[in-house]
């Protein structure tokens, strides 16, 4: 039996507990009763309510239950308060870094350049294109050179593309120079150092040739001119030798640089090969599956072709025996089903299903033509149509680039092709008149020039286009109309 321990109802609050059973009298319906725990059966009861007793004679010193919950109720809220608190000040981080992320992308611009150029044919076209974003710590490059495309991509320490493993050789080629300048200059304060002390050892041992030569005395008689002299010889010593290392670590700084390079070279080179290797890999391997394609598509019509002649070989085979007895049946069988009335009702069929298949899909495309002309013509969605075109003009407006410089010099075999390329560019002189030269050949077929366009791009023209366009009833109407003439269909 599960016994319920609960708070007497008088003033002085006690502990009592009783079977869960006396809940189901009517007197309890509307009782307002405080459960402090349930305990199964009568000892569990006694054994809990001797439990909750000694715990509150042992934290309180006393026998007031009812204050020593109240009290851990407040704890309790206390806890629950302040996980809820911490909660929403996470939550507020987290919205706050949302907040600044999407201001960051609305507000920080895309910058970009294009380089192109063609030296006259398609193979000489070269073309660089470079972005940043966030100070650069995104960026990427794309390069298209020798009929070969590469490309790189950065996000802070993260690097994607083709082009990573030849910027790594780069950059240690350039910290491998860094550290021997910097070697080559430490070398050479060193030695400024060490002139005096070797000026002085030199003057030592000068001396200590005098004394062994017995030409002491005449070095004696004039000291100032000896010292001069000597003085004059050792700095001359000194210049060489100080020249002489200059030489040396110059000629050094030289080869290290002609090393790095080589290993730059050889390098791109290596990756070049590689690019090249793969691309004949793949080429290889796309003929290898065109051939197998082919050759399967081959053997299945040779099947095909062999299949039926099989079927009469063996037909024949099996009739073989018994043409001779019953020529005459098989004749009148041959005969009736291959009668020319049966062929001419297949041919009559065949034209009849045709005609209604045509038939059916110009009506289709009637329907189709008027449900379009009045989805077309209709005001609300002509609105619609006027306002997506001026909200596309004005972003476009502003993400134009800042800077456009070229010139291009371009010719086709037909003069009249030269011609309409000409008028079609022309369409667009208003925007770029001022910036390109653009010069036609109508005798020749050339391609040459030189292009350079610098812009940034922001994503807030764009969210104000959507936001426009969002909040435009004629606009709104039109999508879901569109959505229901797509899917009525």
């Amino acid at each position: 039996t599960i016994y319920v321990l609960a708070l007497t109802q008088g003033e002085h609050k006690s502990l009592e507990f009783y079977p869960s059973i006396l809940l189901r009298q009517p007197w309890y319906d509307d009782a307002q009763i405080f459960v402090i725990g349930l305990a199964d059966g009568y000892d569990g009861a006694v054994y809990l309510v001797e439990e909750i007793a000694r715990e509150v004679l042992e934290e309180t010193g006393g026998t007031d239950i009812l204050g020593f919950l109240a009290e851990r109720q407040r704890r309790m809220l206390q806890i629950i308060l302040f996980i809820l608190k911490l909660i929403g000040w996470i939550l507020l981080v987290i919205l706050g870094l949302l907040v600044l992320a999407a201001v960051v992308l609305l507000f920080t611009p895309l910058r970009y350049r294009v380089e192109a150029g063609c030296g006259g044919t398609l193979s000489t076209l070269e073309v660089d294109a470079d972005f940043r974003l966030l100070f650069r710590l995104v960026s990427g490059k794309v390069r298209y050179q020798d009929e070969t495309l590469s490309w790189n991509i950065r996000a802070a320490w993260i690097r994607l593309g083709n082009q990573a493993e030849a910027e790594e050789v780069e950059e240690s080629i350039e910290e491998s120079l860094e550290e021997a300048e910097k070697d080559i200059r430490e070398e050479g304060e060193k030695v400024l150092e060490n002139i005096p002390a070797q000026e002085t050892e030199a003057e030592a041992e000068i001396t200590e040739d005098c004394e062994q030569q017995g030409v002491v005395e005449e070095y004696k008689k004039s000291p100032a001119e000896n010292s001069e002299d000597t003085a004059e010889k050792k700095t001359a010593a000194e210049k060489k030798t100080a020249a002489e290392k200059k030489t040396t670590a110059e000629k050094r700084i030289t080869a290290e640089k002609k090393t790095a390079v080589e290993k730059k070279t050889t390098a791109e080179e290596r990756i070049t090969a590689e690019k090249k290797t793969a691309a004949e890999k793949k080429t290889t391997a796309e003929e290898r599956i065109t051939a197998e394609k082919k050759t399967a598509v081959e053997e299945k019509t040779a099947g095909d072709e062999n299949q039926p002649k099989k079927r009469k070989k063996a037909g024949k085979a099996r009739t073989e025996p018994d043409s001779m007895e019953n020529s005459d049946t098989v004749q009148k069988e041959r005969n009736t089903k291959e009668t020319m009335a049966d062929k001419i009702a297949g041919v009559f069929k065949k034209i009849k299903y045709t005609f209604d298949r045509i038939c059916d899909k110009i009506r289709t495309l009637l329907e189709k033509a008027e449900s379009v002309k009045a989805f077309l013509t209709d005001e609300v969605h002509q609105s619609a149509f006027l306002k997506c075109l001026a909200e596309l003009k004005k972003m476009a407006i502003r993400l134009r680039p800042k800077r456009i410089r070229g010139k291009v010099h371009f010719g086709f075999e037909d003069p009249s092709l030269t011609g309409r390329v000409l008028a079609g560019v022309s369409l667009l002189y208003p925007y770029w008149g001022e910036h390109i030269c653009c010069s036609p050949d109508f005798e020749n077929k050339v391609l040459e020039g030189e292009v350079s366009v610098e812009g940034s791009l922001r994503l807030l023209p764009a969210a104000a286009l959507g936001w426009n366009l969002l909040w435009n009833k004629n606009v709104r109407r039109t999508a879901m109309d569109i959505k229901r003439f797509f899917l009525s269909k």
